[in-house]
């Protein structure tokens, strides 16, 4: 529990909230965010930094792999938190990601490593999940643009909840 309320005070940090909570996160998609911003990433700019992270509660399917964040990743989470927003010792506790699937996106999403193994014990892979989330910004790099979001907080969604949800979705 205590490591809970360390990482929702990282979050309520990060997301530059006045009031802290988790009712901060709205409900929404990434890819709702990406689209709003995809414009953004045309120009010869490398890294968008966003100043507003748009706490987003986002529903996805956790796809149960999880790895460390490439060199680049976390290159951009370092610039973000560390010199952005001017808190460097954020930085170690994201170490690995996990990977999601929005309808038919994939994407392997940063998560601080206290989040993390709680979610192993408590989300099966192949289930729907509740993520809160916050975005960084993008990053364009050899293999396209990289759409940088962080996990600071989840919720399982009952298997009740999963029934309404088409099986292309998962």
């Amino acid at each position: 529990m205590r490591v809970r309320a360390l990482l929702c005070a990282l979050a309520f940090l990060a997301s530059g909230s006045a009031t802290p909570g988790w009712e901060n996160y709205k409900p929404g998609s990434l890819g709702a965010i990406v689209e709003a911003h995809a414009s953004e990433m045309l120009g010869p700019e490398t890294d968008l930094l966003s100043a507003n992270n748009f706490p987003t509660r986002a529903r996805v399917f956790y796809q149960g792999s999880i790895r460390p964040i490439p060199p680049e990743r976390l290159r951009f989470l370092g610039e973000y938190l560390g010199k952005f927003r001017n808190h460097p010792e954020w930085v170690p506790h994201y170490a690995e990601e996990i990977l999601c699937r929005e309808g038919e996106r994939e994407i392997w999403l940063p998560i601080q490593s206290g989040v993390l193994r709680y979610l192993k014990d408590e989300v099966p892979a192949g289930s729907a999940v509740d993520l809160f989330v916050t975005w960084l910004g993008a990053h364009r790099g050899e293999a396209g643009v990289d759409w940088i979001f962080t996990i600071n907080e989840f919720s399982v969604v009952p298997e009740s909840d999963e029934a309404d949800i088409p099986k292309g979705d998962r």
